[in-house]
């Protein structure tokens, strides 16, 4: 039995494939106007169209025999095709209507989404046969796979582009888990694409759990606002900056490695310490009165310990 959620969960699912396909408000194309012209052809139809059936609309890609029209949902019967598992089939139409009879053929992606629809149309009443039927799946079918062609370039560009970009990249769902690992994002966390995709990023990498990078996902997601911060991941001994970014399905991460810049910065730091205790010796032996062993001492309490007392376990208090 279908949870409450599930419907809404599939009818966005449906609309994000359709406008991944790029096809809506496009002008005619001969793939699809030759499918148009075909599915007439296989049962001697006066018209057909290809159409796709977005939020609140019906709008044709293509059609042979009629105008390329755009319809509300309520309006077309194409529409219907989204309640159905089958085609719908109709030998009377009603009286007004200026076609008799009507066939309609779901156009699914690989992922079994209606998209759209094939329809044939008769001025007078028909009884379509089997073999009439079955061919019209078929041309469904090719048309449908058209479609999904488009909506594959799509994703083979996005995946192209976050390839080829220097920052690793990952994408979580709104329940927390990987749909989406480049492989520079491989490479960081020391983590194969094909064992994390799916799981939730709290339970792959537990350490964050509870974390400061937990807090920032979910205020991401939450305030729908990008975010930025540094994050040392222990278990990788690594220093990342991790920038977030919410997205429809949930949000992105761009990160990158930043171990050797904090290095860096630690040196100048301790650098700079090293300077300022040479500036007071300096300045002690300049200024300091009275016996060599007592200005010597003086001069060396000036310098941090570990110029002191090079080797700990040999540590003594010298001058004493």
């Amino acid at each position: 039995m279908r949870s409450p959620k599930e419907p809404q969960t599939i009818e966005k699912r449906r609309l994000k494939a359709l406008h991944e396909s790029r096809l809506l408000d496009t002008p005619s194309e001969k793939e699809f106007d030759d499918l148009a012209v075909l599915a007439t052809k296989v049962c001697g139809a006066s018209a057909a169209a290809i159409g796709l059936i977005d939020n609140n609309r019906f709008w044709m890609k293509a059609a042979y025999g009629r105008e390329r029209i755009e319809l509300p949902c309520d309006k077309a019967i194409c529409s219907r095709l989204l309640d159905r598992d089958t085609p719908l089939v109709v030998d009377n139409l009603k009286e007004h209507d200026p076609y008799k009879s009507y066939a309609g053929f779901q156009l699914t992606t690989d992922d079994d989404l209606t998209v759209g629809s094939l329809a044939v149309f008769f001025e007078e009443p028909h009884s379509f046969s089997d073999e009439e039927l079955q061919l019209l799946k078929i041309v469904a079918r090719q048309t449908s796979i058209h479609i999904q062609k488009r909506i594959s370039l799509k994703h083979a560009l996005r995946s192209e582009i976050l390839e080829s970009i220097t920052d690793a990249f990952y994408a979580l769902d709104k329940e927390w888990r990987f749909s989406y690992v480049n492989a520079e994002a491989e490479r960081l966390l020391k983590r194969k694409r094909e064992d994390i995709l799916g799981k939730v990023v709290w339970d792959e990498f537990p350490q964050t759990k509870g974390s400061l990078l937990e807090s920032v996902y979910r205020k991401t997601v939450e305030s729908h606002n990008p975010n930025q911060l540094e994050f040392y991941y222990n278990p990788l001994k690594t220093w990342f900056e991790v920038k977030t970014y919410p997205s429809e399905d949930g949000m992105t991460a761009y990160f990158r490695d930043i171990t050797e810049r904090h290095r860096l910065v630690a040196d100048l730091k301790e650098r700079v310490k090293e300077q300022q205790s040479l500036y007071n010796v300096a300045r002690v032996l300049r200024d300091e009165t009275g016996s060599v062993k007592k200005v010597l001492s003086a001069a060396l309490l000036q310098l941090p310990p570990a110029v002191r007392y090079p080797d700990i376990a040999e540590a003594r208090i010298l001058y004493a």
